[in-house]
């Protein structure tokens, strides 16, 4: 049921569907903050089918940032990599400091077992649906707050404005 609403919103944000790892390529750069579904867009700098050629490209392009992170995200969840040791040996063929805590770049590797995508972190979804799960009651025909986060992604671009005059307990 969620696949066909996951599928849609994508294809609305990215203009592409999802692969089986829920990735989706695109060349558009989107903002996703409001995303239900979609988690974040990030500006792809490399790919490859190791991570020695994804090294060897970092190097190469003699990447520098200040106060970065590197986070690893791994396609299945329980495919078996360590994801600590390959944020540690990416970023350190990376210049400039690390910054764990509240870094201002966020490298993100993407991880599957046929290859791997290496980028810069453009936006992430901030979640912000889940604050009107909390409303003062709900009924039988109340719409839940992320399929209704994911509808308004369907139809409307950022800063459009829509009117429900119905909308019952404020879904």
């Amino acid at each position: 049921q969620d696949a066909e609403l996951i599928n849609a919103e994508c294809r609305a944000l990215t203009g592409h569907a999802p692969s089986s790892y829920g990735i989706a390529i695109s060349e558009r750069c989107v903002d996703v903050k409001r995303g239900a579904y979609v988690k974040s867009c990030t500006e792809i700098l490399f790919e490859a089918g190791s991570l020695a050629e994804i090294c060897g490209q970092i190097k190469s392009a003699e990447l520098h940032a200040e106060d970065f992170r590197v986070s690893v995200v791994r396609f299945p969840r329980n495919l078996h990599v360590d994801t600590m040791k390959i944020a540690h040996s990416v970023g350190g063929l990376i210049g400039g400091r690390v910054c764990l805590t509240k870094p201002r770049v966020i490298f993100l590797m993407a991880v599957t077992s046929e290859k791997i995508w290496f980028g810069r972190l453009l936006s992430e979804s901030d979640g912000g649906w889940v604050s009107h799960q909390k409303r003062p009651y709900t009924t039988s025909s109340s719409l839940p707050t992320r399929l209704a986060r994911a509808m308004i992604n369907l139809i409307a671009c950022p800063d459009d404005r829509l009117l429900d005059p119905c909308c019952g307990t404020g879904t």
